[in-house]
């Protein structure tokens, strides 16, 4: 828990029940999940309730019903628990599993993105899994990715003899989902598919391009797969998964992906959101033991910043994150006073003033909020001045 509060995440209870049409609606009728694998009843009212498959949808359910949608609020959420579904049981895969998932809602900036994915892959370092690697795609968005969807049901049309029985089905519904099937004959087909990349708007290929950025920028290694589509149906834009050699053909560690659709489309107001979730079960198959332990120290600082670019500010998070201290800042560029108005009211011990002065003459700026006392010291001294 303290490894995320650095993030500024806090914890969310999810339910284990919920109405089986929040998982219809939300993941996707023609998924596997809600086709082949929930634990669906009845309760005393004939009504239809589902023991959760995965998180996602039930924090979204969550997000809109205490109205934070209508109020555009930014929440970064993390959660624990047990999921489940009904599939045949594997190495690293049990029909009840556990996952620690992550979300965030209300804010659409691929350097959130990439920090998000930067904090996972400090996390599983920190836990000892460091044979690891990262695949990326870009699926694009509701404006560019129908033209897509018709030029890839054209061509499934044209090799559809040689698909399952299910693709069959899906190829009409949901084209995308023929490129995440795990059938031999299907991945034959699929692999001269047209690709997403070819029919990404401008927008896209511009977010895209600055993640990627970030990316490099944090030194994430990363590598793009063209097929990547993931197995639900929300994701939007970005998708990436984590995978260990260790775990043999179910290698996947992790998921997720941006899906800024997912709250509008379960009855919110349009909100953006990104957020992954990771197999406990694989993670213990990878680990057996860790003896490392997550450490936070107690104070809380705020970064309180005015650039023209925001790769300068990771620099700076990441410094002070790796010290063990809590560190937040906005997303969006606003006011100085905005911003210590907000340190102010949340609690925050310090804040640290970054702007184009303090880059230039590599120096931190403090300012101490109880007493109000400011002080210019080294990077090299923080750590120091801060215990």
């Amino acid at each position: 828990q303290s490894f995320f509060k650095r993030y500024g995440f806090s914890q969310i209870i999810l339910p284990i029940i919920e109405r089986t049409e929040l998982f219809s609606r939300g993941i996707g009728d023609e998924t596997d999940i809600v086709q082949k694998e929930m634990y669906t009843f009845s309760d005393k009212k004939g009504r239809s309730i589902t023991l959760r498959p995965e998180g996602t949808a039930v924090a979204v359910r969550s997000y809109i019903e205490n109205g934070f949608d209508k109020r555009g609020v930014v929440k970064k959420y993390f959660y624990v628990g047990p999921m489940f579904r009904y599939e045949r049981p594997q190495k690293g895969r049990y029909r009840q599993f556990y996952q620690l998932g992550v979300e965030v809602f209300g804010v659409s900036d691929p350097y959130l993105d990439a920090e998000v994915l930067k904090m996972l892959m400090e996390f599983l370092e920190m836990i000892g899994i460091k044979e690891t690697y990262v695949s990326l795609n870009n699926i694009g968005c509701s404006k560019c990715r129908p033209d897509y969807q018709k030029a890839l049901k054209t061509y499934l049309g044209e090799h559809k003899e040689r698909l399952c029985e299910d693709c069959k089905s899906r190829m009409d519904k949901n084209p995308l989902r023929v490129l995440d099937c795990k059938v031999q004959t299907c991945k034959e087909v699929t692999a001269n598919a047209p690709l997403i990349a070819d029919y990404l708007c401008d927008e896209c290929k511009e977010y895209e391009e600055k993640f990627l950025h970030y990316l490099d920028i944090m030194e994430i290694p990363y590598k793009k797969d063209l097929k990547l589509v993931r197995g639900l149906d929300y994701y939007t834009r970005i998708v990436f998964e984590v995978y260990s050699d260790k775990l043999g053909a179910q290698s996947a560690l992790l998921g997720g992906g941006r899906y800024d659709g997912l709250v509008e489309e379960l009855g919110g107001k349009s909100t953006p959101a990104f957020g992954f979730a990771i197999g406990i079960d694989r993670i213990i198959e990878v680990l057996k033991e860790s003896e490392k332990k997550p450490w936070l120290k107690d104070k809380k600082l705020y970064i309180v910043w005015e650039l023209d670019d925001k790769a300068p500010l990771y620099k700076v998070v990441d410094m002070i994150r790796k010290m063990g201290y809590v560190v937040e800042f906005s997303y969006e560029k606003k006011s100085m006073k905005a911003q210590m108005k907000y340190a102010g009211k949340n609690g925050y011990e310090y804040v640290v003033f970054l702007g184009e002065r303090e880059i230039d003459g590599d120096v931190i700026h403090l300012k101490e909020m109880e007493t109000g006392k400011e002080y210019f010291i080294s990077p090299l001294e923080l750590l120091d001045f801060l215990r």
